[in-house]
């Protein structure tokens, strides 16, 4: 899981949040008169391919691609309710409507840095294959946090501390990284909540497929100097887009690439090899793999 660079200067986000203003003002004057009659509409989701273009089509969490599949527009915060580890839906005691369940964070169901693109198997709560056979994983509408809960428009949820690690605000990484056997290690509480919550190490296929990540990571930079140095234009070409997918964070799986990436680089560098590989790909990109541009012999 690495942090997410969202576009918060394009034309979408403007109109999300000129409309999304005036929609969470409507939810929020529904709630004060009943509770029971707040609808949060589907508006949020016109912004999917929005989200899409700036996630890479990649999911906040697991970090596989979506785009090509159904793929969620995620509430980080969720908006109808919150549940329970046992399923359950969170009750609570409003100051103004007494006892009842948690609404969700329904005045939160419009603003672009609540919304993620997220794979069906972060989102929902589903089965998967793991080791001990077949276990539910997914955040549905889980989030727990420390503090004080947050249960009206009017609370502010500085008072909340989220458990979930939120892919934008603050550092990923400084919650949870992969070590060099593909499983995500936690450094705090956040990260263990979120790697349990999501089946980051559990859930099979996903491991499966960062693992290929991971090698594909560790191998490219040396098929793209034997390529160089042998003067093989389309493989310098296929490696170089290969690794600028992994310098400019377009790629699914971008931690176990970068993982693998990396610390190749880094075994250079312990021999004293100043490579400078960002430099070399766009000189590879920039000719073609043409022969003739000097290449490191």
């Amino acid at each position: 899981m690495h942090r997410l660079d969202p576009n918060y200067t394009s034309e979408a986000l403007k109109k999300l949040i000129e409309i999304g203003q005036e929609k969470a003002k409507e939810l929020i004057d529904a709630f004060e008169e009943d509770p029971a009659s707040v609808e949060v509409g589907t508006f949020y989701t016109k912004f999917k391919d929005d989200l899409i273009a700036c996630q890479n089509g990649n999911c906040a969490y697991c970090e596989q691609l979506v785009s090509g599949h159904p793929g969620d527009v995620e509430h980080y915060r969720p908006k109808n309710r919150v549940t329970l580890d046992s399923g359950k839906v969170l009750t609570i005691k409003h100051p103004k409507h007494g006892e009842m369940n948690h609404p969700g964070y329904f005045w939160r169901a419009y603003s672009w840095d609540n919304l993620f693109l997220s794979c069906g198997d972060c989102n929902k709560a589903r089965y998967h294959s793991d080791q001990d056979g077949r276990t539910k994983f997914g955040k549905q509408d889980r989030f727990d946090i420390l503090g004080k809960r947050a249960v009206d428009p009017c609370d502010d949820l500085n008072d909340e501390l989220p458990l979930l690690v939120h892919p934008v605000d603050g550092d990923p990484q400084k919650d949870l990284t992969l070590d060099g056997e593909n499983l995500y290690q936690a450094h705090n509480d956040r990260g263990q909540y979120t790697i349990d919550l999501l089946g980051l190490n559990r859930r099979a296929d996903l491991i499966e497929r960062r693992s290929v990540a991971l090698e594909r990571g560790q191998l490219v930079v040396w098929e793209f100097l034997d390529a160089v140095k042998n003067e093989k234009a389309k493989k310098q070409m296929e490696k170089a887009e290969l690794l600028q997918k992994i310098i400019d964070g377009s790629i699914e799986f971008l931690s176990a690439y970068r993982l693998g990436l990396f610390g190749e680089l880094k075994k250079l560098d312990d021999l004293g090899v100043d490579l400078k590989i960002g430099e070399l790909v766009q000189k590879v990109l920039k000719t073609g793999g043409d022969p003739s541009a000097d290449a490191p012999r």
